[in-house]
């Protein structure tokens, strides 16, 4: 089985992929390490530096391929599905942790530019590549108050604005009016909102296939969150 969590932002996924992810036990996890972070140390020590690069060279074509970072011939994907699929057939079991799949505003790490991917296309990779795979993938999101979250991603979400639109768009009530008036390519910053809609989510995703955990256990009950992520991870 394949476990994706897709997020939210700013729900502790950091911390999650950092501290908690890369030491869960029987389960390979497959996504951002303390590497992709700055001034962080690679803790996972009980890995080789070999083992650890060709996690992070397949985990990183899987994040060009959903991101459409990079074109994919068909015999690039191909051979990325024979890779994965192989490393599948070894691990059985395997967590994946990408926040950014669910975000519209990203840097290119090749043209070094921020540019637009909407979710529904990054979604639709996910799905055809794991389809593609025919092994079995389920998805879970930990939810959060959209009156704290979209606040909260909007400031961290502030060096791309700037870059994509400009100063004005860097005020939140400017930002929210221009999408209200439905002023001109207005649904451009209307996908940051699409990022936290569920409702929008599960019409590309089965709701069979997403499980749902609250950013309040990790702060008041991690016992249960502990409990409840563990028993769905099996």
């Amino acid at each position: 089985m394949i476990y994706i969590n897709l997020g939210f932002p700013k729900t502790g996924t950091t911390n999650l992929q950092i501290n908690f992810y890369p030491y869960l036990k029987k389960i390979n996890y497959l996504g951002k390490t303390p590497k992709f972070y700055k001034g962080q140390l690679i803790k996972i020590n009980y890995l080789d530096k070999s083992t650890l690069e060709k996690k992070a060279k397949l985990f990183n074509e899987l994040n060009n391929f959903v991101e459409n970072r990079v074109k994919f011939s068909d015999l690039k994907l191909d051979n990325l599905i024979n890779d994965f699929v192989e490393y599948y057939n070894i691990h059985k079991k395997i967590l994946i942790s990408n926040e950014n799949w669910l975000s519209p505003y990203q840097k290119n790490n090749f043209t070094k530019k921020i540019q637009i991917v909407d979710q529904e296309t990054k979604l639709n990779n996910i799905n055809l590549f794991f389809k593609r795979c025919n092994i079995p993938y389920k998805f879970f999101l930990i939810n959060r108050d959209p009156e704290q979250l979209i606040p909260s991603y909007f400031a961290t979400m502030q060096n791309r604005i700037n870059r994509l639109w400009g100063e004005n768009f860097l005020s939140f009530d400017f930002f929210l009016s221009y999408v209200d008036q439905k002023k001109d390519k207005y649904e451009n910053q209307l996908l940051l909102f699409h990022t936290f809609n569920i409702k929008k989510i599960t019409k590309i995703i089965s709701k069979e296939k997403l499980k749902i955990f609250e950013y309040s256990d990790i702060l008041y009950s991690k016992e249960k969150f502990i409990f409840d992520l563990s028993t769905y991870l099996e």
